[in-house]
């Protein structure tokens, strides 16, 4: 958003408590440029994403009072439906995909916590408002992992490292640890796709990369 940053102030509500952004200091301003924060309430849209982690705290857990919350400032608003996240959650790229491509579902959130279940077997994103009832989605697909190959191809490198069995300095031990160096950085949650295609050409260029190195 470069220099515009999202704001969940309600001047209307009084605040006294020992914790509070910035602004809410005696002295103190935004903490930019205070023309460039846009309310979440002020915010014209039927849906709100609140993706970043906890977003949407308990009541019991929060840091700062109601005056300074974005998503109770973004229920005061226009969005009818806002999804956000109760906790620390992974959604990364294909969480991403399926926010752009299904935005409008009345199940998102069922849709992304499902998309979700095999990094963390908990639900951290809800849903907020009153949508219309409709049966959840059941074509959301598990999110894109390693192929097979690739999956052996890394494991193997990372054994002629791992085992102690060759020196630091054998040109095997070196091209492994190149190689893994470079692609393990890769293989993030939703670094390298979110499509089987994407997977494949992952895989392509593990194995290009490899050929000359299996010949040593």
């Amino acid at each position: 958003m470069a220099d515009f940053t999202l704001s969940g102030l309600n001047a209307a509500l009084p605040y006294n408590g020992p914790f509070a952004p910035s602004v809410g200091h005696a002295g103190q301003s935004f903490f930019k440029d205070a023309s460039k924060a846009i309310k979440t309430s002020e915010i014209q849209c039927q849906t709100f994403f609140f993706l970043s982690c906890n977003n949407l705290i308990f009541n019991d857990t929060k840091l700062y009072g109601p005056r300074y919350n974005l998503v109770l400032n973004a229920i005061d608003g226009y969005a009818s439906t806002i999804v956000a996240a109760i906790g620390v959650q992974s959604a990364d790229n294909p969480e991403l995909d399926l926010v752009m491509k299904h935005a409008g579902n009345k199940n998102i959130s069922r849709m992304l916590n499902k998309k979700l279940s095999d990094v963390q077997p908990f639900v951290s994103i809800i849903h907020v408002g009153l949508p219309e009832n409709s049966e959840v989605d059941g074509t959301t697909s598990a999110a894109v992992r390693l192929t097979p190959t690739t999956k052996i191809i890394l494991s193997r490198l990372s054994s002629y490292i791992s085992s102690m069995m060759l020196g630091q300095e054998h040109l095997i031990y070196k091209l492994a640890k190149n190689i893994l160096f470079d692609f393990m950085q890769r293989t993030r949650r939703g670094t390298f796709g979110v499509s089987d295609a994407e997977a494949k050409d992952f895989e392509l260029s593990l194995i290009n990369r490899v050929n000359p190195f299996s010949k040593k």
